[in-house]
């Protein structure tokens, strides 16, 4: 935008798009005359795509793709205005951008030398290119970053000290980038706030923080404007956040509209962030092999481009191996890349349980190392998956009252967090006994545990029966949804006295069927995490039947 209000002269971006879209469409035809339309309502009047899809009386699919041509006959018509006699020497440039995936060392030292001619754009490509290949920026190369090229290099260099285990960099410079932002305006703040969302929410899903991620994936769908590539971006955390927040349909759906945009796009970072958040749904879904497929493209694609996300990705990979009965091995090249990241202590929570079932020993000092990078980098999530790890390696030691009380804690712990992401496999190996019955330890300690949960869920939900109704409505369930040894199980003291007010529901205040419903559902799903996968749906439904009963009517 910026370049072609110069080029032209305009007044404004506005005057010099409108400009644009009229000389782009200027054939007197139907076909024209619909993508002219499209542009000028999506681009210029900031209408959303679905209104006009609908307005159009198109498919999203259809109007994504006639948007996809307007945008490519737009950018073909800039291009040929911004066509300066000496783009022949800009072949270096391109050509150096081109290659920084694959080769970002080489990218680096090229683009930097480009920087003199070229400007701040491809200084500040230079300084993508040095700190996704760990090379510590230049002050030099980021003086050379001048305008809204300057913000945009301190986010790129915030976001590399997250990958490094180092938030209080990325902390101490964020007010810098704000107070740059509140000059910007038009095109250049579009860009820098996106960026801005996009690394806040990074620094979110490192701290495990729902609602924080939340929040800056709005502000990303905000922030993309009428940009197709960061709307497609948007459009990735958006997926990523359903798949964090358990809507593995919402997900689903968004995925199966980003791939087609995908087609269109031909974006090599969209496509390969498309593939790992559809590798984080295959498996939460159950399919780990596709899932291990997608992972290895995207390890291949983002280890230069978003090495953080090709890291989450080889973790993911190792999860998925473990479920498949497969081998894996730590990637020791990422790791030694980001030593102190919390996505590494991840990776060690994952080889920790391929080590486990050949040498317990080591593993519990692979978790334990995990365990206290996570607890040092505030990732509140990975340490609760290293928690998990630690309760199956204890297991393998034998150590079986310590896995015990680690599995309790750890379950308390993953739930609070209510992320998918890390509770679908947070107690579970293959190697290990899993059946629906020995997952439990039915215990005075496990159910005050279960109840503590169940009453905090009920007081959210502004019903407080007390633990000794909640103790009793569990023990009632469980023992429906685990048959005759769950009962054998439960100590005969803690049986008792649950028994003493069973049925529950007849003898402690009625509870509303539309608040207790939700809670119910919500603690047997919690629950179901300390089973394995496949027997998950069925210890739910058996659980919820037998809460069905807490619904009878008091007698007259």
């Amino acid at each position: 935008g910026l370049q072609l209000q110069e080029a032209l002269g305009a007044d404004s971006i506005r005057e010099a798009v409108l400009w644009l879209v009229n000389r782009a469409f200027q054939e007197p035809t139907p076909h024209h005359a619909l993508l002219r339309d499209i542009i000028t309502r999506c681009d210029v009047e900031g209408q959303k795509g679905s209104h006009v899809a609908r307005a159009l009386n198109v498919s999203a699919r259809t109007f994504f793709r006639l948007r996809a041509d307007a945008i490519a006959m737009l950018e073909q018509t800039a291009e040929q205005l911004l066509r300066r006699p000496e783009q022949r020497t800009d072949f270096k440039y391109e050509i150096s951008r081109m290659i920084s995936p694959v080769q970002p060392q080489t990218a680096a030292h090229l683009l930097e030398r480009e920087a003199d001619r070229v400007g701040s754009r491809a200084a500040y490509d230079a300084v993508c290119a040095c700190a996704r290949n760990g090379q510590e920026v230049p002050a030099t190369l980021l003086d050379k970053c001048v305008g809204y090229w300057k913000p945009l290099a301190q986010l790129e260099i915030a976001r590399t000290n997250l990958n490094h285990g180092d938030p209080e960099r990325y902390q101490a410079v964020r007010p810098a980038i704000l107070e740059a932002l509140a000059g910007l305006t038009g095109a250049a703040r579009t860009r820098v706030a996106f960026e801005l969302a996009y690394v806040d929410r990074l620094n979110a899903i490192r701290q495990c923080d729902i609602q924080a991620s939340a929040d800056a994936t709005a502000r990303l769908r905000k922030e993309a404007g009428t940009d197709l590539r960061l709307q497609a971006l948007a459009l990735v955390c958006q997926a990523e956040q359903a798949c964090d927040e358990g809507e593995l349909g919402v997900a689903s759906a968004l995925l199966d509209e980003l791939q087609t945009i995908c087609l269109r796009l031909n974006d090599f970072r969209i496509y390969a962030r498309t593939s790992h958040v559809t590798s984080i749904l295959k498996l939460l879904q159950g399919n780990y092999a596709e899932a291990r497929d997608l992972c290895d493209v995207t390890v291949a694609a983002l280890g230069n481009v978003e090495p953080e996300f090709a890291a989450c990705a080889s973790a993911l990979a190792g999860r998925a191996d473990l479920l498949l009965g497969n081998t894996w091995e730590r990637p020791g090249e990422l790791c030694k890349r980001f030593p102190q990241s919390y996505v590494t202590a991840l990776i060690d929570a994952v080889w920790a349980r391929h080590v486990a079932s050949s040498d317990a020993k080591r593993a519990l000092a692979i978790a334990q190392r995990s365990a206290d990078l996570a607890s040092a980098q505030g990732a509140r999530g990975v340490g609760a998956y290293a928690s998990g790890t630690l309760a199956i390696v204890y297991e393998f030691l034998g150590n079986t009252e310590d896995a015990r009380r680690q599995r309790v804690l750890t379950w308390e712990l993953g739930v609070q967090l209510r992320r998918p992401f890390y509770l679908y496999d947070l107690l579970v190996h293959p190697a290990l006994p899993g059946n629906a019955v020995s997952a439990f330890d039915l215990d005075e300690f496990t159910i005050a545990v279960l109840s503590r949960r169940f009453v905090e869920l009920l007081a959210d939900a502004g019903e407080n029966p007390g633990p000794r109704w909640a103790t009793a409505a569990l023990v009632k369930c469980l023992e429906a949804a685990l048959g005759q040894v769950a009962r054998k199980r439960l100590s005969l003291p803690l049986r008792d006295r649950a028994h003493e007010t069973s049925p529950p529901a007849r003898r402690a205040a009625p509870l509303q069927r539309q608040v207790l419903t939700p809670c119910l559902d919500q603690i047997a799903v919690e629950i179901a995490y300390w089973l394995p996968p496949a027997h998950r749906s069925g210890f739910t439904s058996r659980f919820l039947a037998a809460a069905s009963d807490l619904f009878e009517a008091r007698p007259a």
